[in-house]
């Protein structure tokens, strides 16, 4: 609070400065504090012999909440989206490598996601699961059986072809079956040492007996 001197000296220069009449710098500094102060401006601060006067803001900054939805049903496990993702991977490249204009990432999402009706991966439910596996292998077929693949990308292609063959055979436990039917129809002993259009007819025989598994 100022002081009956300091109180007159400002109505002083008020005055003064009502009349036109020119008040010293150090004059004005006063005045200027006085009106902060009696402002009641928490920011004020005066500095040394009252010369200089700082006004400061302070912003507060307010986070907003986190909000995670809760989607209401039992969706997907981490393992389960490891194993989306990595499906996802192998069709964008496979597209890169096999098509002129191939579809993205986001793509490929996007559709899976359509196709078990989820808005996103994060949200498939638990039961979509093996339709959007089932969907994702498909992509991966097609492709595979393209006829551009054994050209485009021939050590890969015949690669995957093995793989193919050799996981679903020991999984089905055909392994005598696979030996017979490579002897009797190719003459051969190994899948190496078929063509890529014979390699390419075991790898269908193959997928069509594991879907005769699943009937």
């Amino acid at each position: 609070m100022a002081t009956d001197k300091e109180g007159s000296v400002i109505d002083f220069q008020k005055e003064a400065i009502k009349r036109g009449i020119s008040v010293p710098n150090k004059t004005k500094t006063a005045l200027a504090t006085s009106q902060s102060i009696e402002n009641g401006s928490n920011n004020t601060q005066i500095a040394g012999d009252n010369n200089t006067v700082n006004h400061y803001r302070a912003e507060k900054i307010i986070e907003k909440p986190k909000i995670t939805v809760q989607p209401g049903y039992e969706v997907v496990t981490e393992e389960q989206k490891v194993i989306l993702s990595s499906l996802v991977k192998e069709v964008a490249d496979l597209e890169i490598k096999l098509k002129k204009k191939p579809a993205s990432h986001g793509a490929i999402w996007s559709a899976t996601n359509t196709k078990v009706g989820a808005t996103s991966y994060h949200r498939i439910r638990l039961d979509k699961f093996p339709i959007a596996e089932k969907f994702l292998r498909q992509w991966i077929g097609r492709l595979n059986s393209a006829k551009s693949a054994p050209k485009k990308d021939n050590d890969s292609w015949r690669k995957r072809h093995y793989a193919y063959i050799k996981v679903n055979i020991k999984q089905l436990a055909l392994e005598d079956k696979l030996i017979t039917h490579l002897s009797d129809k190719f003459g051969v002993t190994s899948l190496t040492e078929l063509s890529d259009a014979d390699l390419k007819s075991v790898y269908l025989s193959v997928a069509g007996w594991k879907q005769s598994r699943k009937k």
